[in-house]
């Protein structure tokens, strides 16, 4: 128990602290409302809505949920001798998706292209696409009610 412990007291501090850095950044005397105020704007009120609750969970939560995606594919890249990259878009050209990649690195524009000399197995492309389980984390996309919540859109 205290490895445990000792694995997991840095994580939970480093949430800690990322959330008071948001806090920091959106209360109403905070640094994006100074930046707003130096520019001549009116200041906006964002601590403590539902606005501020997603963006500190989506911002806390990201890595947690990028983590399982990079591992299988790495997994899957390696046995193609490609990166992570490589096969996320090796597997979005074999969904019929058309893509763009973006980059102003040298090295990672022939990376791109470097995707089609190879071809993902059916059994790679169903475990990348078990990966998407088909509803958000946080909340739904496609409900109203919740958009209107977060948008602070009234009819």
């Amino acid at each position: 128990s205290v490895m445990v412990m000792l694995v997991m007291l840095p994580m939970w501090m480093n949430f800690l602290l990322r959330t008071y850095a948001w806090m920091t950044l959106l209360e109403d005397n905070g640094l994006i409302n100074a930046a707003l105020r130096a520019f001549g704007f009116n200041g906006i009120h964002m601590i403590n809505t539902a606005g501020a609750v997603v963006l500190g969970m989506v911002y806390n939560y990201i890595p947690y949920m990028i983590l399982p995606l990079y591992s299988v594919l790495t997994k899957i890249g390696e046995k193609y001798n490609k990166s992570a990259a490589q096969t996320a878009l090796r597997f979005l050209i074999q969904s019929g998706v058309v893509v763009i990649p973006k980059s102003t690195h040298k090295e990672r524009m022939i990376q791109n292209i470097d995707v089609f000399d190879f071809v993902l197995s059916g059994e790679d492309m169903e475990a990348i696409q078990a990966l998407d389980e088909k509803e958000s984390l946080f909340f739904s996309h496609y409900d109203p009610a919740m958009v209107e919540m977060l948008t602070g859109l009234h009819q």
